[in-house]
C-alpha cells in the first residue's frame, strides 16, 4: 500500500510537471487532438467528466487493475438479473475514470477499456479514495463468462 502512494504521488508530480507545459503547440504549430470522449458510468453514479478538449489537453493514463484496492463482481437483484465491476482504489483529485464496455464475445469475454484522465494544469499531489460501479448488463444462462479491465482477467460468472 505505500509503495502504491509512493508511486502516485511521483506519477502525479509528474503529470503535473508535464501539465504545466500541456497547451502549447507542437514543433509543428499544431495543438494536440483529444480522443473522442467515452462511455460514463450509468445508474445513479456521478458521470465522469468528458476529456478536455481545449488547449490545456488531458492526459490519459490507461488504469492498472493491479494497482486498484480491490475489484468486485456484484450480482443485482432484478429480472433480468444485471451484473456490475465495482473498482475500488486511489487517484488524485484532478483525475477522473473514463471507461468503455464491450459486448460479450462469442467466447464469452467482456472486455473493458478503463484510463484515468486528468482534468486540470495543476494539481495538488494527494490521493483519495474512490469506488466506481461499471455496469455490465444481463446476459443469458447457459455459459460462462469472463470480465477483462485493461487485458487482464479480473471476474467471472455462469448466470
Amino acid at each position: 500500500m505505500r509503495r502504491f502512494l509512493i508511486g502516485l504521488m511521483l506519477v502525479s508530480l509528474v503529470l503535473m510537471s508535464a501539465c504545466s507545459a500541456g497547451g502549447k503547440p507542437t514543433p509543428t504549430g499544431e495543438l494536440p487532438i483529444a480522443a473522442p470522449p467515452v462511455q460514463g458510468s450509468g445508474g445513479d453514479e456521478p458521470r465522469p467528466m468528458p476529456p478536455d478538449t481545449g488547449t490545456k489537453g488531458g492526459t490519459r493514463t490507461p488504469l492498472d487493475p493491479e494497482a486498484l484496492e480491490s475489484i468486485d463482481l456484484v450480482q443485482r437483484e432484478s429480472m433480468p438479473v444485471q451484473y456490475a465491476l465495482v473498482l475500488k482504489g486511489y487517484k488524485s483529485p484532478c483525475e477522473n475514470l473514463e471507461y468503455t464496455v464491450a459486448e460479450a464475445d462469442a467466447e464469452g469475454k467482456i472486455a473493458i477499456s478503463a484510463e484515468m484522465v486528468s482534468t486540470a494544469e495543476i494539481c495538488v499531489a494527494m490521493a483519495e479514495a474512490f469506488e466506481i460501479t461499471i455496469p455490465l448488463g444481463s446476459y443469458p444462462s447457459g455459459q460462462r463468462y469472463s470480465v477483462w479491465l485493461n487485458g487482464v482477467k479480473v471476474a467471472e460468472f455462469r448466470p
